[in-house]
């Protein structure tokens, strides 16, 4: 497969479909030539870019990096690539991409837009299969940690192409050493292989390791979960992704990592997840509506007297969920409302409004 690859980056029915992609991108195409004046000349410049990768010419320019005040005394540094330079790399991933997610795992970082959702419904899956205890987990500072030598070995391993190999040692190290964290390592936020290559390094050295413990886990770029029937399994688990972890030299982020029952109080990729548990229930010390994490301290006193009068005639014991068998008087109110008699509490959805006007109701 030698060379091979990198023929096809710089081919031109690859170049001219990634230029699709970054031509509208602000910036300069190089160094002094700004992409609205070269644009009369596109086929001129992007032929001449072919030519250097083909003659092993190209050379990357260092990104330009800026500090952006972003107030209240926090700011951020930028750094992004010439758009030629970025033009390179979209060729880079229209050849590679297709290529590495057919050896990924359950990492689908590297997917299109619709790769949360199937984070979410692979999730969802094991949950159903009674997987109902999982460990969150994000990886912190991912990006900023990512070997070189290690993901440059990775991707010889994917392509075979020593010289395409090459190209991407040179656009790693076009990010200026005043702004890089550490010398041999990262990788810059707006760089367009950066996703890339984190999820190529992480595929190598964490998910088959998950996948050779036999672990039921999802990851979505540096978010994961991992998932179990048993709290200590989960726990003892996701110490082991730590341990491992640490000898990558990455770490997880304690504040976004935890073990939970999987409950819709807890979210991954910014959706909740399924709820496992009884919408009332005691915890702490304290009657919860579980699918909001709400206690019903904050409900209103009607509606408080009313749960505590039918809580105390089914035994008031503090270790059992709420007993889904509604009442007579829940009936009646059912019906008054033209709901069916027997709504189980477990598989309503009532919004929090809902529970309000139901609490004054049954005070009535």
């Amino acid at each position: 497969m030698s060379q091979y690859i990198i023929k096809k980056v710089a081919s031109p029915q690859v170049i001219n479909y990634a230029w699709t992609f970054v031509k509208h991108n602000h910036g300069n195409w190089h160094c002094g030539l700004s992409v609205a004046d070269m644009q009369p000349n596109v086929i001129r410049h992007i032929g001449e870019l072919s030519e250097d990768l083909l003659a092993g010419r190209y050379r990357p320019e260092p990104m330009c990096c800026r500090y952006i005040n972003q107030g209240k005394g926090k700011g951020q540094v930028i750094c992004l690539p010439t758009v030629r330079d970025q033009l390179v790399q979209q060729a880079i991933l229209t050849v590679l991409g297709p290529l590495a997610e057919a050896t990924f795992h359950n990492g689908l970082g590297m997917l299109n837009q619709s790769a949360p959702k199937l984070a979410l419904n692979r999730v969802r899956d094991w949950i159903k299969e009674g997987y109902v205890w999982v460990g969150l987990a994000q990886i912190a500072d991912c990006l900023e940690n990512i070997p070189h030598q290690a993901v440059l070995k990775n991707l010889h391993q994917l392509c075979g192409d020593k010289a395409l190999v090459n190209v991407v040692r040179l656009i790693l190290n076009s990010w200026p050493t005043d702004f890089r964290p550490f010398k041999n390592r990262g990788l810059a936020q707006n760089m367009l292989l950066s996703g890339f290559l984190c999820e190529l390094y992480l595929h190598h050295h964490l998910d088959k390791v998950l996948q050779n413990n036999h672990m039921a886990w999802v990851r979505f770029q540096d978010e994961f979960v991992i998932l179990a029937q048993d709290e200590t399994v989960a726990q003892a688990a996701l110490e082991q992704v730590s341990k491992r972890l640490q000898k990558l030299g990455l770490a997880l982020n304690p504040k976004k990592t935890q073990v939970v029952h999987s409950s819709a109080r807890y979210k991954f990729l910014g959706k909740r997840l399924p709820n496992t548990q009884p919408r009332l229930q005691w915890e702490n010390g304290s009657l919860m509506l579980s699918q909001f994490g709400l206690s019903l301290k904050s409900m209103p006193a009607p509606f408080l007297k009313r749960v505590s009068e039918i809580w105390s005639t089914r035994g008031n014991q503090d270790d059992v969920p709420f007993d889904d068998t509604p009442t007579q008087s829940e009936k009646r109110v059912g019906k008054a409302q033209g709901d069916n008699a027997q709504t189980n509490w477990q598989h309503s959805s009532l919004k929090t409004s809902e529970w309000r006007k139901r609490g004054a109701s049954w005070a009535q």
